[in-house]
């Protein structure tokens, strides 16, 4: 039995985008980030290198996938707005070691995350945790630490080469 048929997770159709689907209110699954307040639902995430983030209070779970074309369009912040008062949790991502990004990313993360732009030698990394971090304005309860190309033993990356194989990052509040 495998990941998929165990667990059964809602999962979207990511097009590395802001949009957040309520599953209880909306059958679209087309989006970067998934909502719920029903107990025992899994809503999950399927990432090559982004960062999957948990968000999480007593009523309610989002799951959003952070790259860096959703973080630029805001889906952070339209998470925190959703959740009110909430807790998150980081998942595991590409880390700056690995992220390289060319100019053009580079300057339109530059003015609103200038510690998350990284720069060695002549090539630029974006920390998304950072990223992320800095919007939410508050330390995670948990950050699973470990940068998805350099942890081969562990995770699959685009950019390593694993350009058809996806990292599920799941949650489930239970009753």
């Amino acid at each position: 039995m495998d990941f998929l048929d165990r667990f059964k997770p809602v999962l979207l159709k990511q097009v590395h985008s802001s949009i957040i689907i309520d599953i209880d209110r909306d059958p679209d699954r087309t989006g970067d980030g998934l909502t719920t307040e029903r107990a025992n639902v899994r809503i999950g995430i399927k990432a090559a290198d982004c960062l999957p983030v948990f968000l999480f209070n007593d009523k309610r779970l989002t799951a959003i996938h952070c790259g860096w074309r959703s973080l630029h369009a805001g889906i952070v912040q339209k998470a925190v707005r959703l959740m009110g008062d909430f807790q998150y949790v980081l998942g595991a991502g590409i880390g700056p070691c690995c992220y390289e990004i060319g100019g053009d990313v580079a300057d339109r993360f530059r003015p609103d995350f200038p510690a998350a732009v990284l720069q060695r030698d002549s090539r630029q990394f974006l920390d998304l945790k950072q990223c992320v971090r800095s919007i939410m304005d508050k330390d995670p309860d948990a950050d699973l630490d470990h940068c998805v190309r350099c942890r081969a033993d562990l995770f699959f990356s685009f950019r390593r080469g694993d350009t058809d194989r996806r990292n599920y990052a799941v949650i489930v509040r239970e009753k």
